[in-house]
């Protein structure tokens, strides 16, 4: 008996520790300004890769923050895939654009452009380009937002009145 109670609390204690570092994980979830292919960092960080998703090849052009950057900013957003948890993490500084992409997560890829995280995110999860485009605009507070068609076609219509 003493034994059945002694192996119940060490299932429990193994339980409680693998939920503590999965809580870990999702905290630790950030941008990581590395070049990372699948799961591995890549040293010295070249400026183009080129990896095999899913039998496809892509050419990633490698983006690496300079560390001496002040105005550097970072934000996030989430790829709705079925069954699985996609984010993006992504950071610009002096003028350099790099992102980073979880899965359930992990971090598989990071110190690419965004251009490359679409690519990687259509091959892995059939997730077009523009749909994931539409999601970092809309994430990003930050990004320059073309001009708006209609001031032309409001200030037109308010001359011919």
């Amino acid at each position: 008996m003493a034994k059945a109670t002694t192996k119940t609390a060490e299932i429990a204690k193994e339980v409680t520790a693998q939920k503590k570092n999965e809580a870990q994980a999702d905290t630790t979830m950030e941008f990581v300004n590395k070049l990372i292919n699948k799961g591995e960092e890549v040293k010295p960080a070249p400026q183009k890769v080129e990896v095999t998703v899913n039998d496809k090849k892509l050419k990633l052009a490698c983006r690496i923050i300079p560390d001496n950057c002040t105005d550097t900013y970072t934000n996030s957003f989430t790829v709705p895939v079925e069954e699985k948890d996609v984010k993006v993490f992504y950071g610009k500084g002096g003028g350099v654009l790099s992102a980073s992409l979880y899965v359930d997560g992990k971090l598989e890829y990071s110190g690419v452009s965004m251009q490359g995280i679409f690519a990687i995110v259509q091959a892995l999860f059939e997730v077009d380009k523009l749909t994931t485009d539409r999601l970092y605009i809309a994430s990003n507070v930050n990004r320059k937002k073309p001009p708006q068609a209609n001031k032309a076609i409001e200030s037109a219509s308010t001359e011919n009145q």
